[in-house]
């Protein structure tokens, strides 16, 4: 056993008896005589039997030395043995028992975690954190979150729907601005640009743009395309925004002030402020726009509802006295009519068109309200002053859906002005003004356990201001008053919601928010499939309510069809099904067989394609090698011309001394010479361009013989996938005549009707099977049909790609040949200059014999 303690100390227990020496004791219903017998043999037996016991065998602590961290949640999973505590500042540790080895331990927030967690498997834990509104479900093994919500850790005070219904936005007294998915109820994404409480909040008519405004003296838009804030309105002196309204085509945003008793009129466009609407005397708490004209309406607490031409710029337009305070106004969807709510809980109803009352509902006695603890009066007096403080339309402008400081809320009709239906939104007793009469366990001689003050007598007492709605929020115990600040109705009609003291709350008529029909046409509809019920065609209807894929309808069809009805009909469509479904198989096998045959003929194409890539790459190799011999010949009759050259130049360096006329001879060898080595140098330039050009030529060849091998696999595959659509193929037409046999068997059985029933039922069994076998056999074909269809499209694919190859290598050969030709060009040519060097040679030579001769000459002549 292990026990937890709130200091964070861990004890572990060790039982004396094992489970299997335990015994249960069984309670049996005795007499006083019996009782008082079986006391004095329980005291022998207990005095023979052994004690269960408990040993503590180890004792481990949480917090470090100096950490004083009272521990708040613990939860346990048997099957791994792991312990996750939760502690005051936020931080939960994982260990292993009975180890007690730390396995993780992470920090979510600064806020205590009131509530933790494991799921079956446990490999998630969940994290409640009430000060925050925080909760996280936690993958511990990936150390990764798996979900993350946070909801307004204070309350909400106002909220809309988006045009299509799919979202809705709030906002609270936390400053925060939350915009949530109505399908699966979560948070998406979150603005805390304001700094104090939001009052009013509005999609625009798109849906795209959020626009709220807050105590802090801003007006904001929010993008959630980007999720930022794009735009802020300011007035131009200070001023706290109670309300807010946009257009219907969300080009002006209007805003109502509590001190200043003006309303602000900005551009969405620029930003700019373009009009203050002065005229009230008093907070302007309310502002609608008209759905269909450039009207606003105003209330204000100065007993006034003002309706302003905003765009025309004229002011006022016309005012409406009031009995009492206005509270709230709306609009009727068609803009013709508006409602406004009063202190004296009265819904007054004025024609927007000639302006006068067309009605007016009483609600003081619906609405109704709870006793608070520190109240003096009665439940029944106190409803006197409540007053609807948020009310909507409904989308069809038939119903009025209103509330206010109160657990309940009304919908009422507007043509009849009666009560419909009163919703009550929570039973939490927690919460204060919940009851109707005070609990008579916390009534003393001296009044009610609240009302008393319990300080000492040095100590003074703390008094409550009169007017204050929250309570005191330092006090020791604290109970949030019940309060319904905002309801809207969605632009569907289906559902509406509400922000309370418990949370967003939406009510629907719908259970489910999914409509997934099978096979959904312009004539599958419920007065369709209520038709042929109506006209006897019962099969027709039955397959159309399965199409719509509607529970009630389909049992209501099947309800509806008499057991009379003859059974050989209900075999002979289904053999005429199977017979449809044969003859689609037996097209489905055909067409397979098309697609193999084709198959088979790209494969035998790529093939050709593969060997003439192959024949044209040996004999790029081939001309490779050849250039490559080419260009080793060309650099030896160079290097021979270079060697020649210098002995050439050595025989004019010694006839330079001898004679002047050997120097020009000198010369124009010299010029031949260095004409030579440029021929030389070019020649050497083309056979690297050459060895370049056969290098890009053998990758070529080595991609195309890869390109052919994949090619080769895909026609492997492809011929592998057709026998087995045949051998489909041949399964389907076998179950399609077994289904035939079956369907004449039931024919033969149809004509007997009355005698042999036991036997059509058989043949319909057998047709059944016979169908889901055909099925199975047609579900195989498809399946060949789509594996032989991925073959082919993988073989046009490796065909385009040897293609290219090809045409890479054509390119490459072609290049080559033109470096060939050049080479070819550039021989002859050092041919010429070999030659004629070969010619001055034996010139030079002549020279130089003879200047040897008159050298010896010159030296017999001095001698």
């Amino acid at each position: 056993v292990y026990s937890v303690s709130r200091d964070g100390s861990l004890n572990i227990w060790e039982c004396s008896v094992d489970l299997d020496d335990l015994e249960v004791r069984e309670e049996k219903q005795q007499t006083k005589q019996t009782q008082e017998e079986d006391a004095s043999n329980d005291k022998e037996d207990e005095n023979k039997k052994e004690m269960v016991r408990y040993k503590r065998i180890a004792k481990h602590y949480f917090n470090q030395e100096g950490d004083f961290n009272n521990l708040t949640a613990v939860d346990f999973h048997k099957s791994s043995h792991i312990l996750v505590t939760g502690f005051q500042s936020g931080a939960f540790y994982l260990h292993e028992l009975p180890e007690f080895n730390n396995i993780h331990s992470l920090s979510i927030s600064d806020q205590s975690i009131a509530a933790v967690t494991f799921n079956l498997t446990g490999d998630w834990i969940a994290l409640g954190c009430s000060g925050l509104g925080q909760l996280l479900v936690w993958e511990w093994q990936s150390e990764s979150y798996v979900l993350k919500q946070q909801g307004h850790f204070n309350n909400m005070t106002c909220l809309d729907y988006s045009p299509d219904g799919q979202y809705i936005v709030t906002g609270g007294d936390d400053s925060k601005v939350k915009v949530w998915n109505t399908n699966n109820g979560f948070c998406f994404v979150t603005f805390s640009e304001h700094t104090a409480g939001i009052t009013g909040i509005q999609f625009n008519s798109n849906g795209h743009v959020i626009v709220s405004a807050s105590l802090d003296g801003t007006v904001r838009a929010f993008d959630l395309h980007r999720y930022r804030n794009f735009r802020t309105f300011t007035s131009p002196r200070p001023a706290q925004f109670q309300c807010l309204a946009l257009d219907s085509s969300s080009e002006f945003v209007c805003a109502g002030s509590m001190d200043t008793f003006e309303i602000f009129v900005w551009s969405m466009q620029t930003g700019r402020l373009l009009e203050v609407l002065a005229g009230h005397q008093g907070p302007v708490v309310s502002v609608r726009f008209s759905p269909t004209e450039a009207i606003l309406a105003s209330a204000s607490w100065d007993k006034s509802m003002k309706l302003w031409d905003v765009f025309e710029h004229k002011g006022v337009r016309e005012s409406f006295l009031l009995n009492s305070d206005a509270l709230c106004v709306a609009y009727r969807p068609d803009g013709r009519e508006v409602a406004v709510a009063t202190l004296n809980c009265q819904i007054t109803f004025f024609d927007v068109g000639t302006g006068t009352q067309t009605g007016s509902i009483e609600g003081r006695h619906d609405l109704g309200s709870g006793r608070r603890d520190t109240d003096l009066i009665t439940a029944k007096t106190a409803s006197k002053s409540k007053a609807f403080t948020t009310m909507c339309y409904s989308a069809d402008g038939q119903c009025i859906l209103a509330s206010g400081k109160s657990k309940h809320i009304c919908i009422y009709n507007i043509k009849e002005q009666i009560l419909l239906k009163k919703f009550e939104i929570s039973h939490n007793l927690s919460l204060d003004a919940m009851e109707e009469f005070l609990d008579r366990r916390k009534m003393t001689e001296f009044g009610s356990v609240a009302l008393i003050d319990d300080v000492d007598d040095d100590e003074q007492t703390v008094l409550t201001l009169p007017g204050v709605k929250k309570g005191d929020l330092s006090s020791r115990s604290f109970k949030p008053e019940i309060n319904v600040t905002c309801v809207r109705f969605s632009p569907t009609g289906r559902s509406w919601s509400a922000t309370t003291t418990e949370g967003l709350l939406v009510y629907s008529l719908d259970h489910s928010m999914t409509f997934d029909p099978y096979d959904l046409t312009v004539d599958v509809t419920p007065d369709t499939i209520r038709s042929n019920l109506f006209t006897k065609d019962y099969s027709n209807a039955l397959m159309l309510s399965f199409k719509l894929n509607e529970k009630n309808l389909i049992e209501e069809v099947v309800e509806s069809i008499p057991p009379s009805e003859g059974q050989c009909s209900a075999s002979q469509k289904v053999c005429s099904a199977s017979q449809k479904t044969c003859s689609a198989s037996q097209k489905a096998c055909s067409e397979s067989q098309k697609v193999c045959s084709e198959s088979q003929k790209v494969c035998s194409e790529s093939q050709k394609v593969c060997s003439e890539s192959q024949k044209v790459c040996s004999a790029s190799q081939k001309v490779c090698s050849a250039s490559q011999k080419v260009c080793s010949a060309s650099q030896k009759v160079c290097s021979e011309r270079q060697e020649v050259c210098s002995e050439s130049q050595k025989v004019c360096s010694e006839s330079q001394k001898v004679c002047p006329e050997s120097q020009k001879v000198c010369s124009e060898s010299q010029k031949v010479c260095s004409e030579s080595q440029k021929v030389c140098s070019e020649s050497q330039k083309a056979c690297s361009e050459s060895q370049k050009a056969c290098f890009e030529s053998q990758k070529a060849c080595s991609e195309s013989q890869e390109v052919c091998s994949e090619s080769q696999k895909v026609c492997s595959e492809s011929q592998k996938v057709c026998p087995e659509s045949q051998k489909a193929c041949s399964e389907s037409q076998k179950a399609c005549s077994a289904s035939q046999k079956a369907c004449s068997a039931s024919q033969k059985v149809c004509s007997e009707r009355q005698e042999v029933c036991s036997e059509s039922q058989k043949g319909c069994s057998e047709s059944q099977k016979a169908c889901s076998e055909s099925q199975k056999v047609c579900s195989e074909s498809q399946k060949g049909c789509s594996e032989s269809q991925k073959a082919c499209s993988a073989s046009q694919k490796v065909c385009s790609a040897s293609q290219k190859v090809c045409s890479e290598s054509q390119k490459v050969c072609s290049e080559s040949q033109k470096v060939c030709s050049a080479s070819q060009k550039v021989c002859p040519e050092s041919q010429k200059v070999c030659s004629e060097s070969q010619k001055v040679c034996p010139e030079s030579q002549k020279v130089c014999s003879e200047s040897q001769k008159v050298c010896s000459e010159s030296q017999k002549v001095n001698y």
